[in-house]
């Protein structure tokens, strides 16, 4: 059997979860998400056996293989977040079915879900997820400004995630984001980013460091402070209900 467990904003292994994965071979995936050697470590002391490293090499361009070796074992593949939200996950599931493997999924908490409670925003008021990846020479995809402006037209609100680089593990930095979003408006020109619009930043969700920090862009991106792993807000108009709660959220976590 194979058992895809999300371990959540927190990344750590429950007394139930170790439990039910006490007999399987444990792999962790660092390709999806970013998990420090330390969070490692402490999973390896909790469940008392070797956690392996899965690659992409391993959970992308060896997919049926992983599932395979699943077949007639135990196999437990641990990720951050909640299950079934990464593509690479959706395609484990599907090759495990193809193959007559068992799988259970084990579902957990999530960024998506973390991060917009955390906002004190209303979920139903949120529109198109969008991801802002690094540019480069060749390589300057807009499709999250195309998601921010469909959002903007329909009074909806926007959660915006960085990019998350595996074999550097970690995500792009909240400056070169601002950067590539405000570049995008130039390019564009529809009048939805600019200096002084108002961006909620979520930093190190999960963590005893979180933050929550609501300011122009323009004043977000001159913040010379390392904020880890990131996401961004673009809100719409807000209820007074939803003004609040960002108000006393940004208080608690200032």
């Amino acid at each position: 059997m194979l058992r895809i467990c999300g371990i959540g904003i927190y990344q750590s292994v429950s007394v139930e979860l170790a439990e039910s994965i006490s007999e399987s071979e444990v792999f962790v995936d660092r390709y999806t998400s970013r998990i420090t050697d330390d969070r490692i470590s402490e999973m390896e002391s909790i469940l008392g056996k070797k956690v392996k490293n899965a690659d992409r090499g391993m959970l992308e361009e060896k997919a049926g293989d992983f599932v395979r070796n699943a077949h007639d074992r135990d196999v437990a593949l641990l990720v951050g977040g909640d299950p079934l939200i990464a593509t690479t996950h959706k395609i484990l599931f599907l090759e495990a079915r193809k193959a007559g493997t068992a799988i259970e999924i084990v579902h957990s908490s999530s960024v998506f879900t973390a991060s917009i409670g955390e906002s004190g925003l209303d979920f139903y008021r949120f529109g198109q997820v969008c991801t802002i990846a690094g540019w480069k020479e060749g390589y300057r995809p807009i499709s999250f400004y195309d998601k921010i402006y469909a959002n903007f037209k329909n009074a909806m609100h926007t959660l915006i995630l960085l990019d998350y680089d595996a074999e550097l593990q970690q995500s792009l930095g909240h400056k070169k984001a601002i950067e590539i979003m405000l570049a995008a408006e130039a390019e564009n020109g529809h009048g939805i980013l600019g200096e002084n619009q108002r961006l909620i930043m979520m930093a190190d969700i999960g963590s005893e460091n979180m933050r929550v920090i609501y300011k122009p862009i323009g004043e977000i991106r001159e913040m010379d402070i390392d904020f880890g792993m990131c996401c961004f807000i673009l809100h719409s108009d807000l209820s007074e209900i939803e003004e609040e709660m960002l108000k006393v959220m940004c208080g608690i976590h200032a």
